[in-house]
């Protein structure tokens, strides 16, 4: 796909999908209570279709001897949380995924779930899908240590299935943990179903069953938001409006109405919805940014600032190694190829002051969703950007081409 440069003045309107980490989270604790709730507005992600898909060939299968074949394909957080949920889903299943979700770290859920009275063993290789699992009614302990390097969504996968913890749950954590705010939404979604939850740096407690029985409305998703951010940030008096778009929002990475205000982008909140307008040039020489909680926005800010010539230091990226590819080696690869010279620093992305981009070749984003929208937000500055495998959009974003192509025909 070739993009057209993008206009320097526009006023328009983006339909964002709704939340994918919401409405993964709410489809898999719905299914712990009977689907008690009414779920609107879900994300029209393939991520989010996967889970739905998934959930309801759980439930409408008959118990059998013989292992039930259940297909992760590229989702890492469909893997992680099904993981847990067919834990306590009478049966035998046998969960697969494509070759890049089959070396993605599961390791320290598996054996979190083993210590609380799972039947998980490793088919293959050990570390890697697939996965054979002997579905129980609940867990025999309530107690456990995890590692949460690798994967918040460990945490996240552990708590969901709450209901199926007769004495509650403690989790312990060991050493760093990564993606906080994505176990914070959970937590919320938790106390919003009647859940205790008492939440400390050290471990995570929770008491009672959730017990939820009315409709849950899904914002829009705020990571998706960030290339809209970066597109009204390249223009000169660019003005977007998002509905479902709120200033208090589960989402950790709302935090991009604080960051872009340093991109001379402003953001205001009506109660329907956010407008994101361009008031004045960027406000800052340099960028120092700790990516540790905040991992999907990582390459949406190293191409704003490689596209304005921004030297920066952007660290916490280790759990970019463990995504759809190596977003950090990708990224790196992908930057320098078109002459933003950047260098990989441990976890950490050194980008440096650089003359003239050149976009002669095409941008390649290996199976990557957010590799494809976040080098399309080039095409603000420069005319015939080219991404291969523009369809890896679907995993998150289906209609995202349609959307950023507002940004070439509506003007002010």
């Amino acid at each position: 796909m070739i993009l057209n440069k993008r206009l320097s003045h526009f006023y328009t309107k983006i339909d964002l999908p709704a939340s994918k980490s919401l409405s993964n989270r709410w489809l898999v604790l719905n299914a712990c209570m009977n689907s008690k709730i009414t779920l609107n507005n879900l994300s029209e992600s393939a991520d989010t279709a996967l889970m739905q898909s998934l959930l309801n060939k759980i439930s409408q299968l008959i118990f059998s001897e013989n292992p039930v074949e259940i297909d992760c394909k590229n989702a890492g957080t469909v893997l992680r949380f099904l993981t847990a949920y067919l834990s306590v889903t009478p049966g035998k299943w046998m969960v697969i995924g494509d070759e890049r979700l089959s070396v993605r770290p599961i390791a320290d859920l598996v054996d979190a779930l083993n210590t609380l009275g799972a039947e998980i063993s490793y088919v293959n290789q050990s570390e890697q899908l697939p996965l054979m699992i002997t579905g129980k009614s609940e867990f025999t302990h309530s107690r456990v240590k995890l590692n949460m390097l690798k994967s918040s969504q460990f945490a996240s996968a552990l708590m969901l299935v709450i209901s199926k913890f007769p004495n509650g749950l403690q989790i312990d954590f060991e050493g760093e943990i990564i993606s906080k705010p994505y176990v914070e939404m959970t937590a919320k979604i938790l106390e919003q179903c009647g859940v205790e939850v008492f939440c400390t740096e050290k471990h995570i407690i929770l008491k009672g069953t959730p017990n939820y029985s009315s409709e849950i409305f899904m914002e829009s998703d705020w990571s998706a938001a960030s290339y809209f951010y970066a597109c009204v940030a390249l223009s000169e008096s660019g003005t977007v409006e998002i509905e479902d778009l709120y200033s208090k929002s589960l989402q950790g990475d709302s935090i991009l109405k604080k960051w872009f205000e340093n991109f001379g982008v402003e953001t205001t909140f009506t109660s329907t919805k956010a407008i994101l307008k361009k008031i004045s040039k960027p406000l800052l020489s340099e960028l120092e940014l700790d990516f540790i909680n905040y991992p999907d926005l990582a390459q949406t800010m190293a191409v704003l600032c490689a596209a304005l010539n921004i030297p920066a230091q952007l660290t916490g990226l280790s759990s970019l190694r463990d995504k759809e590819t190596d977003r950090l080696q990708a990224l790196s690869q992908e930057l320098n190829q078109i002459g933003a010279n950047n260098i990989i620093v441990r976890n950490s992305l050194i980008l440096y002051k650089h003359g003239e981009l050149n976009f002669s070749k095409p941008i390649k984003t290996y199976g990557d969703h957010r590799m494809a929208m976040a080098f399309s937000v080039f095409s603000g500055l420069y005319d015939h950007v080219e991404i291969l495998q523009p369809e890896v959009v679907n995993k998150s974003f289906p209609d995202f081409w349609t959307q950023i192509g507002k940004l070439i025909n509506d003007e002010i």
